[in-house]
């Protein structure tokens, strides 16, 4: 991969505390030449992101989402043991994704601030799947339920567009 580096006034953070969940203002970023760090959700709904992401698009900038999970060493293992045919042919997949309730920030604790199980957790684990497996969503179905905040606990079944069930759990409201 290539390596590049960015003066602090060539790149904008969006996220939770600097420009609202939603990240409106990632498109003027972009539209001023800035490369972009989104927190994710990059948007809750689909007309939106998409438009984050046309803006990246035009401006030709970087663009990049917080999925931190796949620098991670053990991740990266397991991609490359996976690319290699080491584990043999991967045809279902299972992860569990919990945190106990504790303290978490006001915008985790409400859907329509890009909180709750699916945004904040599971969204790590759908792009795992596709990075991990090297291939894309075709289809997702979800159940939600809300045990100490909104949309708390998510169980998730995702097929691959190469065939692969994965099924997932995402909990912020685990024991503790």
């Amino acid at each position: 991969g290539s390596v590049f580096r960015l003066r602090r006034s060539d790149a904008r953070r969006c996220g939770p505390r600097r420009c609202g969940h939603l990240c409106l203002n990632a498109g003027a970023a972009f539209a001023a030449g800035k490369s972009v760090y989104l927190e994710k959700p990059i948007a809750l709904t689909l007309g939106d992101g998409r438009a984050v992401v046309g803006a990246q698009r035009a401006a030709g900038t970087v663009g990049m989402i917080g999925f931190m999970l796949r620098f991670a060493p053990a991740f990266v293992s397991a991609r490359e043991r996976i690319a290699a045919g080491a584990i043999g042919e991967v045809v279902a997949a299972h992860s569990v994704f919990v945190s106990p309730p504790g303290r978490r920030s006001d915008w985790r604790r409400s859907r329509a601030n890009g909180g709750g199980a699916l945004l904040d957790l599971f969204s790590h684990h759908a792009d795992l799947t596709r990075w991990l497996l090297a291939t894309e969503i075709g289809s997702v179905a979800a159940q939600l339920r809300s045990v100490h905040s909104e949309d708390d606990t998510a169980a998730v079944t995702m097929r691959t567009t190469s065939g692969i069930t994965v099924q997932t759990l995402a909990c912020t409201s685990a024991a503790e």
